[in-house]
């Protein structure tokens, strides 16, 4: 029957209408997590960019006072792991070198991290406004079958109307 058909109609609508609710919500979220993450990812950039220029300042420091082995330890260090495999080279450096050299290592890596998890927040940004997209299109597709229903109850009344007009007893 029609009725039947119309409430199956309003029921996957309404079904479609919750699914892109809560996606749209997914979609703000998100969104909102990746503009905390770039804001993080700055002020990482930033505290990474001030420790490399301390860091400057005691390379230079040590290369005016001709201390250019630890120099090149220095420079070859890229990662915790780099600089673990230099330490015996390392045991020549005061701790306060190491404590700067470690701290931009750090940062170096708390950018990268941060970096990465940025990019992963947006692929799945870009898989829930696919989500909302196609939802919406199947919403749309809703609504148009369901008025198109609604219009051909609509002619069949007039239809009906019209008959029982000429088949009215003058």
């Amino acid at each position: 029957s029609i009725k039947s058909e119309v409430k199956a109609i309003d029921a996957q609508l309404e079904s479609v209408t919750e699914q892109y609710n809560i996606t749209n919500m997914r979609v703000e979220q998100t969104r909102a997590s990746i503009a905390q993450a770039e804001q993080e990812i700055a002020s990482l950039n930033s505290t990474l960019h001030e420790r490399k220029d301390i860091l400057g300042k005691r390379i230079r420091e040590l290369y005016k006072s001709g201390n250019a082995d630890i120099l090149e330890v220095i420079t070859e260090c890229k990662t915790m792991d780099d600089l673990m495999v230099n330490v015996d080279s390392i045991t020549r450096i005061s701790g306060n070198d190491v404590s700067i050299i470690v701290s931009v290592i750090s940062a170096r890596e708390d950018v990268e991290i941060a970096r990465g998890n940025l990019e992963v927040q947006k692929a799945e940004l870009d898989t829930a406004v696919a989500d909302l997209e196609r939802q919406q299109s199947q919403i749309e597709g809703e609504l148009q079958r369901r008025q198109s229903v609604m219009a051909g109850v609509e002619a069949e009344v007039n239809a009906l109307l019209t008959e029982a007009a000429n088949n009215a007893p003058s």
